[in-house]
């Protein structure tokens, strides 16, 4: 189009043009480069990656936007919220929505505020209450405890009561030891904080906020809710799993004093409980769990195996060839592992940044969060990996074993055929055990 208009252009005129063209091919390339534009595979044409949706600026804590988050304006339009991809100066983990416009506040208060979303600061801000921030689509981490730390003695996470963020947050608290600065949790009875303060009023939403409990104390109220009639064995081996990681004796004391008055429980036989846990932790309930651990062996491998792509995205592509999303029964790992085969056939790698514009709450989240939080360290991911999917193959040719078993028990003219069936299951059982015994296990504590 340039060569045509030129015959009718004077050299000084084409000249302008010709830079114009130049500046702005560079400044797309730039844009591609921050993730506010991509290229139609079809046409190889630029388009708005965040067309249809409501743009929020995210800003670092120097008031320089660094990114954007894009809500969709309609239900059909995935996912939910759509935020830039990690750049050069644009990490999620160091990020926390309206810190620039709260730093002063929290100062004064002496207390940071946090909430999931957007909406929900900027709500908070409209209402007056502005030391107010939020993480984006991760939990927090302890990079943003370090920052707060910096700006105040206490952190109040604000939350609906069926958050899955508090669950992913919780995870990270452990780290606001390292600084000195208290964390404590609140949670709504309905609604989140916008809502909330819409539908009561700032003084209603600030006697939640005072209601802020320890994190001990939320997990502990939480537990015993969650498993109400439920075995009191498993309830209370929760509840000691919560207590051994407090360091100091006379809190430990403190909380199972408190829990002997929850549960209603003689506090002499709670103390004596808890004296036995600790000698003997590992120590399995056969009564409440031996079925479970059994029906529960799949959901958990392939949770493993998922947690491992995730912790080394590296090995991303030999999975995806070995397995499809359709053989995973758990619908929150089949969801996580759909969406990593999705970005690894855009883009023929996997970027773990990626994975949270799909996921913003519910349980995918909160599997997403614990994943890459985990701390289990392996050297040979790849062969980590393969032993894994060794002892998922085996797990399914035990489960072949015992059907033509049972079988064998009540046929007729197939006793032959079962038979045949039975004897190469066991031949391969064989050459798989035998392979993992060789081999010897590459998987550490915390990796089955």
């Amino acid at each position: 189009s340039a060569k045509k208009f030129k015959l009718g252009m004077s050299p000084d005129s084409w000249d302008k043009l010709a830079s114009a063209l130049i500046k702005n091919k560079a400044d797309m390339e730039v844009a591609e480069k921050a993730g506010l534009v991509g290229k139609s595979a079809k046409t190889g044409n630029y388009i708005d990656k965040f067309r249809n949706r409501v743009m929020f600026p995210i800003f670092d804590r120097s008031g320089n936007v660094v990114a954007f988050g894009g809500r969709s304006m309609s239900n059909e339009q995935q996912p939910k919220y759509l935020n830039s991809p990690e750049s050069e100066v644009f990490q999620k983990r160091n990020i926390l929505y309206g810190l620039n416009f709260a730093m002063d506040e929290i100062r004064q208060m002496d207390r940071a505020i946090i909430v999931e979303g957007y909406l929900d600061v900027i709500g908070c801000h409209q209402y007056g209450i502005k030391n107010v921030v939020a993480p984006l689509g991760t939990a927090l981490t302890e990079n943003h405890i370090r920052q707060l730390s910096q700006l105040c003695n206490e952190i109040i996470m604000l939350f609906d009561s069926d958050s899955a963020g508090v669950n992913a947050s919780l995870r990270s608290i452990e780290t606001s030891e390292s600084f000195n600065v208290e964390i404590r949790i609140a949670t709504l009875p309905d609604k989140d904080p916008f809502d909330f303060v819409m539908k009561h009023d700032v003084r209603e939403l600030m006697i939640q906020i005072d209601k802020a409990l320890k994190p001990a104390d939320f997990r502990i109220i939480n537990t015993i809710e969650a498993n109400r009639g439920k075995n009191r064995i498993v309830v209370l081996k929760i509840l000691f799993g919560i207590i051994e990681n407090i360091e100091l004796l006379s809190e430990r004391d403190i909380y199972l004093k408190k829990i002997s008055e929850l549960l209603k429980i003689d506090e002499n036989s709670i103390r004596g409980d808890f004296t036995s846990y600790l000698k003997n932790r590992n120590i399995i309930d056969r009564s409440e769990s031996a079925a479970a651990v059994s029906l529960d062996y799949e959901t958990k491998i392939f949770r493993d195996l998922v947690t491992l792509v995730l912790k080394y995205p590296e090995i991303a592509g030999d999975v995806i060839i070995d397995l499809s999303g359709e053989t995973i029964a758990d619908p929150v790992v089949a969801k996580v592992f759909g969406v990593i085969c999705r970005l690894y056939q855009d883009e023929n790698e996997l970027k773990i940044d990626k994975i949270f514009d799909f996921f913003h709450d519910g349980l995918e989240m909160d599997f997403l969060n614990s994943a890459i939080q985990n701390e289990t360290s392996i050297e040979d991911p790849k062969a980590a990996y393969t032993e894994i999917y060794v002892n998922l193959k085996l797990h399914k040719i035990n489960k072949k074993i015992t059907d033509y078993a049972e079988k064998i028990k009540t046929s007729g003219s197939d006793r032959l055929e079962y038979l045949a069936e039975l004897e190469i299951l066991r031949r391969e059982k064989e050459k798989l055990t035998s392979y993992l015994y060789n081999r010897g296990s590459v998987l550490k504590d915390g990796q089955d």
